[in-house]
């Protein structure tokens, strides 16, 4: 798999290996990122990656034909019959996120730099660990919703 960018959990390492996101027909917007360990000390905490996932979040929809420049931040990100956060941090369970900011930096033909940065309810150390990513991921065409896409968390490990 190629490598598309980098995420850091805390002061832990990752190789982000899936990376997409698609705006929801009707509102909202799906992003997928998987990533892998890349620290061998830490790899055992980690022995499946970690995903960032949001699916059908009610995340501001910009239309655009480029989103080249666009900075979402989204300090009630959560939805409000649940108070669930819209992005969730899969890390052996899900993890909530808050205040994540999200920002299209570049573009590169259907690809764009998306960088993210948000705190989690991962715990290490006593402590709650911030997340951050930035990665070249698909841009896909507009999925019809409501319907749920589950990805699938690829096993194994890659070096």
């Amino acid at each position: 798999m190629e490598v598309c960018g980098e995420l850091q959990l805390g002061p832990t390492d990752f190789r982000v290996l899936i990376a997409w996101f698609a705006p929801v027909a009707g509102g909202g917007w799906d992003f997928h990122f998987y990533a892998h360990c890349t620290n061998e000390a830490d790899a055992a905490v980690f022995p499946y990656g970690v995903a960032l996932v949001a699916e059908g979040a009610p995340v501001p929809q910009v239309l655009a034909v480029d989103y080249t420049g666009v900075r979402l931040v989204m300090p009630e990100a959560r939805y409000p019959d649940s108070g669930q956060s819209w992005f969730g941090l899969w890390v052996g369970g899900e993890h909530e996120t808050w205040h994540p900011e999200l920002r299209f930096a570049a573009r590169d033909g259907a690809r764009y730099r998306v960088e993210f940065a948000s705190g989690t309810s991962f715990e290490a150390g006593g402590a709650y660990l911030p997340l951050r990513l930035s990665t070249w991921a698909e841009a896909r065409p507009p999925r019809s919703g409501p319907a749920t896409v589950w990805g699938v968390w690829p096993r194994g490990r890659w070096r």
